[in-house]
Parts: C-alpha cells; structure tokens; sequence
C-alpha cells in the first residue's frame, strides 16, 4: 500500500547510514515519494541515495539542516510530509492507522511516541517538556568536560503534547501546506533545535501537537554526519550555538546577549576545572577534555566568521564582545 507521503530526509556525509534509511522506507512505510537533499556531502551521499531509488536535490553549499528540510519540503508533489534522520530506520508502521491521522485538520505535528536507540535499552521520547534556557545552555557550556558515562546517560525531559512541550523532528510529519505557511523550519539556525523552535511556532499559532503508535523506529544516534569523526566538533558547536540563538528567537535579543555571556563564563570555568586536572590520575582523559574544549570553540569561531545566515544574533553578540576587548 503506497502511502500519499513525501518523506524528506536531509544528508550531510551519510552514506554509511542511508541505505538501510531509505530500504526501511520502502519496506514499511512505501512513501508515493522520497526525496534526499545533501548538504555538499563528501562521501557519495548523493550518489548513494540515487542509486537506491531516493530523488536527489544538490545543495553546491552546506545550507544547514532546516533549510534543507525547507527545500525538499517545497519540491514535495503530497501535502503529507515525513521529516526523517538519515540515522533512523523505519522499523513499523500501521498504515490505516497513519493514514486515518493524515486526514485530521489542522494536521499540525505528528511524531512517533518514542524511536528504541540503537545498543541502548530504551527509547527516545518523541515528545519533550521545554526546560528553562539557562539550563539548556548550561549543558551545551560545560557538555564536553562531562565524563561520557554520565553525559550519555542524563536523563531526557519525557512530557505531553501542550504549551510546555516540543517534539522531535528525527521522525516527523506535518501538513505541506502549514509548514510552508508558517515558514517552515528557522534557517538562522544551521543545526539542532530547530523542532523545538517550531513546536513553538505551531503551538503559538493554534496548531496541534500529537504523537501516534502508528510509525516508530530506531534511531542510530550520532551517525548521521561522522560524529565520531574528524567533523564531531562542528556538531558540538552548532547545538550550543542553535541553543543561544534559540534564546534570542524566543525571549529577545536582550535575554539572548545573557545567553551568550553565561555561555562564555562557564566554557570559560570548564576550561580552567580541566586544567586542573591535567596532572595526576585524570591527566589521560583530562587532556582529551581540553581537545574537546578547544576543537568545540574553535568549530564555533567558524561557524561564526562565514558568510552564511545562520546565526544573526550570536555573531552580534560574538562581534560586540570582540570590540570591548579591543
């Protein structure tokens, strides 16, 4: 039964994971198109999801992960769209069940209830509650000085679909026609936070925010872009960037430039907490926190420095701050 569905999934480096994303697709979902749009992948992305069926839009440029999302959504000939991660496989669906949720107006956001994480025993929500900003910019400050073993294991905010909530874009649907009127995704933010950003969007607008047993999958976290690689950095950057921006976008640039000073003190306190664990016992893993450090902030001077749109508030932040020093 194919499915009157246009599943979008972005790419950047993802040749290693879109074969079985695009085969699960087919196999449960039978979406009526599939469309891959890669973000200037050097690995054969583009090539990959052509040979496996996908259509493929280009980008000469790495445009960031919601303006990509805006693009396919654009070129989609269903109004029933499946924003999908490349990490992430379709691994059940109900199709009478999908198809009778599809016909509900307005639409708004649909998520799965919770995708299972790969070698991990347990699921990720598809609905979160919001947490208030200093906290979320908190973790993304002090996130690399935090022992894996605890960080990987922090507890997501489980809730329901309501005003305090938002809900995750790594296995999502929405109408065409409403994402588009709403704008679809913030392309000021190049990566991460980008569903929470619209959740409030839709939430302020009257739309709806659901989950549904209908789809689910499993997530394959940090595969989609050689996380663990040489580009694992650029990642880390963007998410604490997304999130300081993300601030400004919500609560003005005012609360946002506080965003961006509480930031910079506590990378600046875990920078100092590491030194002084670069001798004795933790002198091995303190010096890989201090590559961390140092990768993460160089990855968002970047980020900060191009040319792109991203980021119009953190680069007024970032460039003010600059000019004190002088």
């Amino acid at each position: 039964m194919t499915l009157p569905v246009t599943a979008i999934t972005v790419s950047y480096n993802s040749a290693a994971v879109l074969p079985a994303c695009i085969s699960a697709l087919r196999k449960h979902l039978v979406p009526d198109q599939l469309v891959v749009v890669d973000n200037a992948s050097s690995d054969g992305s583009a090539r990959v999801a052509s040979e496996h069926g996908a259509e493929v839009i280009v980008n000469p440029v790495n445009q960031g992960f919601g303006a990509g999302c805006n693009l396919g959504a654009r070129s989609a000939r269903n109004d029933l769209l499946l924003f999908i991660n490349p990490d992430v496989c379709v691994m059940f669906v109900d199709p009478v069940k999908l198809q009778k949720l599809a016909e509900r107006r307005p639409l708004g956001l649909i998520a799965a209830r919770a995708l299972l994480v790969e070698r991990a025993a347990y699921y990720e929500p598809g609905v979160r509650r919001r947490v208030p900003w200093p906290c979320r910019v908190a973790r993304e400050a002090l996130g690399p000085v935090l022992p894996r073993e605890i960080s990987s294991r922090l507890p997501t905010r489980r809730g329901t679909p309501g005003r305090r909530s938002w809900l995750s874009g790594a296995l999502l649907f929405s109408a065409r026609t409403e994402f588009l009127d709403l704008g679809g995704f913030d392309e000021r933010l190049f990566l991460y936070y980008e569903d929470q950003e619209l959740s409030r969007r839709y939430v302020k607008h009257g739309l709806p925010l659901s989950v549904t047993d209908a789809i689910t999958g499993c997530h394959m976290r940090g595969r989609s872009s050689d996380a663990e690689g040489p580009l694992r950095p650029v990642p880390r950057a963007a998410s604490a960037m997304s999130s300081i921006e993300l601030v400004g976008i919500d609560h003005g640039p005012r609360v946002g430039r506080g965003a961006w000073t509480l930031y910079q003190g506590l990378a600046r306190c875990a920078t100092m907490l590491v030194g002084l664990t670069a001798k004795g016992p933790l002198s091995a893993r303190s010096a890989r926190k201090q590559d961390e450090l140092r990768t993460t902030q160089s990855a968002a001077a970047t980020l900060l420095e191009g040319p792109a749109p991203h980021y119009p508030l953190v680069k007024v932040f970032s460039r003010r701050r600059i000019s004190n020093n002088v």
